[in-house]
């Protein structure tokens, strides 16, 4: 296993993603809101690759698939073992615990051969919110 070393950026980063584990996020957006902590542009870049490699951030596609987003995987909280449901409108996402899902991911391995990945898998759709908006 590879040691991981607790510096202060490591740290101002973990508990950034930790206070927005409800949304996904452009690493200038992270560059900037650390710069006020004396995190480095290049130590933030560093860190969200190791934290990438350790399976503690998911890396996704933005909206126009050349854009790069970074969210937090909880998995103190579970968010490895369950899905993610993604709003495409105002792009929240939803931990959905829910016992239905177990089924789902049973009959996904049984019959089709497929492991799920839960702190990758998200479904993407219209929250309710923003439903109630149109």
């Amino acid at each position: 296993m590879k040691n991981t070393y607790n510096s202060k950026g490591r740290n101002s980063l973990l508990d950034f993603f930790k206070n927005s584990s409800e949304t996904e996020i452009a690493i200038s957006v992270i560059v900037k809101a650390l710069k006020s902590e004396g995190v480095g542009e290049s130590t933030v870049y560093r860190q969200v690759a190791r934290l990438c490699d350790e399976g503690v951030l998911n890396r996704v596609n933005g909206k126009d698939s050349k854009s790069v987003l970074y969210r937090f995987i909880d998995k103190e909280n579970g968010c490895d073992n369950h899905f993610h449901l993604k709003c495409t409108s105002c792009g929240n996402i939803t931990h959905l615990n829910c016992d239905k899902t177990g089924g789902f991911k049973s009959h996904i391995e049984d019959h089709h051969g497929f492991s799920v990945d839960f702190g990758h898998t998200v479904i993407y759709g219209i929250c309710k919110d923003c439903k109630a908006r149109v």
